[in-house]
């Protein structure tokens, strides 16, 4: 009885660990596609809600650079400017406030 109880209980465990790790999978791929494909908004929101997952918070700046490098090849100079301005502040801040400048 105790070795069915126990078995039970490690398949539930390693049951919630595949589905709590293959959703991030999923999401991540799914985060990368929607940046690959220059829909740099949605990815943003998409690596937003993966938190800390592999490199999410860098693939966020990534988006947020690719943003500014369309409104640079649009020819909106003075958004673009704007925009690699506010992600340059925004990172170099984070890294100052770590100690890493």
């Amino acid at each position: 009885m105790k070795r069915r109880i126990l078995s039970l209980l490690l398949a539930s465990m390693l049951v919630m660990v595949f589905f709590l790790t293959g959703c991030n999978g999923s999401d991540y791929k799914n985060a990368v596609s929607l940046y690959e494909s220059g829909q740099y908004e949605e990815a943003i929101a998409a690596f937003e809600a993966l938190g800390d997952y592999k490199d999410s918070a860098d693939r966020i700046v990534a988006c947020q650079l690719g943003m500014a490098a369309d409104l640079l090849s649009s020819g909106d100079i003075k958004a673009a400017a704007e925009k690699y301005t506010e992600v340059f502040n925004a990172n170099s801040s984070e890294e100052a406030a770590e100690g890493l400048v």
